[in-house]
């Protein structure tokens, strides 16, 4: 879909609002917390701010997804505790009068592993390739192409199943973006589209399977993964990312 400027601002307004629940967010992660409390948490400032949770308006259990080390995606905030050295996924779309922003970030608790390090850097980098080639008269398949690019040589595997996709008036919408691929196919890009990016990276397989609650999914061998995704707005020049400022460390309570 191609969006007219009202909404446009609107959405401009909630990627704002959702970056600013993502950096409050990053200031409170810490062992000991747990992720029903980061969830309290977030659920607060989303009243505060004027916005609605897109998941929970979906059924889902919770405000945000909260997912640690082996899970990609769609954890459910619980009784789970961070303990240092976990990788921490926090995964926000939320709604402002009608029109919807997607951002995850990936976080170490306190301090981790050199490859966990390198893991999160790595994956950072494959979603600003992606970025990079959202371009009017560009293809979808040329994002998928650059965040390929971006793995391909090294230790990590892009999961398979999890694509990025349009959004805006809904939380997902057409067209689907995969994380790996050729380039030159797909939907052709034009000035007014939204898009949410997202490369979720593995220490080892690229598959994942759904958990017994539902709606978790982890990666098929246990391994550990990334997951960092923004919403854009694809303009005559370089894209306008609409959740930039959600961005920080990549050490959570240091």
């Amino acid at each position: 879909m191609v969006y007219q400027e009202g909404d446009i601002e609107k959405l401009r307004t909630c990627g704002a609002i959702n970056a600013a629940i993502h950096r409050r967010i990053y200031n409170v992660l810490r062992p000991g917390i747990s992720t029903a409390e980061i969830d309290e948490f977030a659920g607060e400032l989303m009243r505060k701010t004027g916005v609605i949770s897109s998941i929970i308006a979906e059924g889902f259990p919770g405000h945000i997804c909260v997912s640690r080390n082996e899970e990609v995606g769609h954890g459910v905030p619980g009784t789970a505790i961070l303990r240092s050295g976990d990788i921490v996924k926090i995964d926000i779309a939320v709604s402002y009068q009608g029109l919807h922003t997607d951002c995850a970030q990936t976080y170490i608790v306190d301090r981790g592993h050199p490859a966990l390090v390198a893991l999160l850097k790595n994956n950072k980098r494959a979603l600003w390739a992606g970025i990079a080639h959202a371009k009017p008269g560009n293809r979808c398949s040329d994002i998928s192409g650059a965040i390929h690019r971006k793995i391909s040589g090294t230790n990590y595997r892009a999961v398979r199943q999890v694509f990025g996709h349009g959004v805006g008036t809904e939380l997902h919408e057409s067209p689907s973006i995969p994380n790996y691929g050729p380039d030159g196919f797909g939907q052709r890009l034009h000035a007014g589209m939204v898009l949410a990016i997202e490369p979720i990276m593995s220490l080892g397989s690229p598959f994942m399977v759904r958990q017994s609650n539902g709606w978790t999914d982890a990666t098929v061998d246990n391994s550990y993964s990334a997951h960092f995704e923004h919403t854009v707005l694809i303009t005559q020049g370089a894209a306008e990312v609409l959740t930039k400022d959600a961005e920080s460390g990549i050490f959570a309570n240091t």
